[in-house]
């Protein structure tokens, strides 16, 4: 499902650019169908894009680990934490040492190598917007590329409407028990990120703090 050739170095900023577009480009989302002909019978999917949309809808709070498989050949690990509606963070291990929090309308992000400070985003727009928001809808027109399905795994290609970000993602998700598995942002020049889920727990206890901007230091 990966594939790309390694390469040596990698600069913190272009770090911070990858990671920031793959959380605001991940989960911007829409619907498209494919149709036979009159005489083809019709296969119904072992799921449909609305139990998807059930399922998020239901999530609440999560916690576990990611891999994420960088455009440059390069891997960043690190630990995620989901809390519908509008939070979840982000912390990518060493060497990467970045933290990225959403929390209501903003998005911190904070490059614990560089003295400058973290720096705020807007969330209004974006991907990570939709799906923080307290309702997610994933069958929007406007957005849908594709739906795919077989008896095991399911993929959604998402295009992104956001003038923050171009190109596209691909929502990876289990079909039976339905979970979230990850996702890949594809840009504009074809290059691809992906992270991948790792140790996901539903239905977790968090505390607040984690979701705090102000708690966010070098």
């Amino acid at each position: 499902m990966i594939g790309c050739d390694a390469v040596r170095a990698r600069s913190s900023t272009a770090l911070i650019s990858t990671a920031l577009i793959m959380v605001l480009a991940t989960f911007t989302t829409a619907a498209a169908q494919e149709s036979g002909g009159a005489e083809t019978a019709v296969e119904i999917p072992p799921v449909s894009l609305d139990d998807f949309n059930d399922y998020l809808e239901r999530l609440t709070t999560a916690v576990g680990t990611f891999t994420q498989h960088n455009a440059d050949g390069t891997t960043s690990t690190g630990r995620i934490y989901l809390n519908r509606p509008w939070k979840m963070r982000l912390e990518y291990n060493r060497p990467d040492a970045i933290s990225i929090i959403a929390n209501g309308l903003r998005l911190t992000v904070l490059d614990k190598k560089s003295n400058s400070g973290p720096a705020e985003y807007p969330l209004t727009g974006t991907g990570l917007h939709s799906l923080l928001a307290k309702s997610v809808n994933l069958a929007d027109p406007r957005l849908l590329i594709r739906f795919r399905t077989d008896e095991t795994y399911s993929e959604v290609h998402l295009r992104h409407t956001s003038r923050l970000v171009g190109g596209r993602s691909v929502i990876y998700f289990s079909n039976d028990p339905i979970s979230l598995l990850g996702w890949s942002y594809i840009d504009d020049d074809r290059r691809q990120t992906t992270l991948i889920l790792e140790e996901w727990q539903e239905g977790v206890r968090l505390r607040g703090s984690l979701f705090d901007p102000a708690q966010l230091s070098n």
